[in-house]
């Protein structure tokens, strides 16, 4: 842990998440599997159709395991959003206001994975407009506003004690 970490706390996914994932990661491999070999079998004729298909499959389950938020890293600087192979930085400066919410499932998908190894992406409601969220569990959520009026919708295991941390480290950057 690193000296200005001061807690990490991890995105566990609501048993409905699970569920969503094993069953669309099952069905995109086996058609994968299926693809392939039919690809194989039949490397004499033109496969487009076949081999775009699998291109797809292929680049949807690569997408979700790159986006999937794993932890949420708490420094005296700024709220890490770590995933499989990036991370977003938010600014503790940045953070205008805060507070505890459960996200309703009246939510539209703009361009986010609705459950598919968590919830993140791009998202409207009729509260918030167009918001940022990543979160595993809905009943975990907290959602932040930022100055620039970007709201982002995160969640993860005990969500209350990195609330808490976070308004302890805002109000000793205001003294």
């Amino acid at each position: 842990m690193s000296k200005f970490e001061l807690h990490a706390f991890d995105v566990k996914l609501d048993k409905t998440t699970k569920v969503l994932t094993a069953i669309v990661v099952f069905t995109l491999g086996l058609t994968i599997y299926l693809l392939v070999n039919r690809v194989i079998l039949y490397s004499h004729k033109e496969m487009l159709p076949e081999k775009i298909g699998l291109a797809i499959i292929c680049l949807t389950l690569i997408t979700c395991i790159v986006f999937s938020p794993r932890k949420l890293i708490l420094t005296n600087k700024e709220l890490i959003v770590r995933c499989r192979a990036y991370s977003k930085h938010i600014p503790i400066k940045d953070i205008v206001s805060f507070h505890s919410e459960i996200i309703d499932s009246s939510s539209i998908r703009l361009f986010a994975s609705g459950g598919l190894g968590g919830h993140y992406g791009l998202f409207w409601n009729s509260k918030y407009g167009k918001f940022k969220a990543f979160f595993g569990d809905r009943s975990s959520t907290f959602t932040i506003k930022l100055i620039t009026g970007e709201v982002i919708v995160l969640g993860c295991e005990n969500s209350q004690s990195l609330i808490n941390e976070l308004t302890s480290i805002i109000k000793k950057s205001q003294r």
